[in-house]
């Protein structure tokens, strides 16, 4: 388990021995939850095989009957002209719009024969020289940042200070229980 930095209040600065102690009643704690959490999963399971087979029934069953609505809908759009959505007395019923997207041209080939890409449209749309239809990001090159300060930590710190960054390295405590019966 890990835990970001907190303030704890303790009356007294405990001894190791005191820590030893307290650790092992933390483990004793973890192990018991475990083993809660494991006959839990095993009971879920046990009551989502039960109902399985009539969750597949009613899925089959709205399936079927869904497709029938959307057949009816497809065939009546007319009725969704002016208003997307229908309330009838179980469910409303109705077309949704999705926002627009851009997306590949099904079925188109390259010079090559090759399926066309998103990469190979942006690749053209860079050789037309079409400003409008693409962008060129610029972004902060922290793996180089991180590598040059590995090898001389003072002048990267320096370097970048002018720019109004630094290099933080937080800590964390941790306790991570040995997975072993302690009974």
């Amino acid at each position: 388990m890990v835990k970001r930095r907190a303030t704890n209040t303790v009356s007294a600065l405990p001894s190791k021995e005191e820590a030893v102690a307290q650790h092992q009643k933390y483990a004793e704690a973890y192990y018991e939850l475990k083993a809660q959490e494991a006959e839990m999963e095993q009971r879920l399971a046990a009551i989502r095989e039960e109902y399985s087979p009539r969750f597949t029934q009613l899925k089959a069953a709205m399936d079927a009957s869904g497709k029938v609505v959307q057949v009816w809908a497809e065939a009546n759009k007319h009725n969704f002209d002016l208003v997307r959505t229908e309330s009838w007395a179980h469910a409303a019923v109705g077309f949704r719009t999705h926002p627009p997207k851009v997306s590949v041209i099904r079925g188109r080939k390259d010079d090559d024969g090759k399926a066309w890409t998103m990469k190979k449209a942006l690749e053209s749309i860079v050789s037309h020289d079409d400003a409008a239809y693409f962008s060129r990001e610029v972004k902060l090159n922290k793996s180089a940042i991180l590598e040059g300060y590995r090898d001389n930590p003072a002048k990267i710190q320096e370097d970048i200070a002018v720019y109004g960054l630094e290099i933080k390295q937080d800590e964390a405590f941790f306790i991570e229980v040995k997975e072993e019966d302690i009974s």
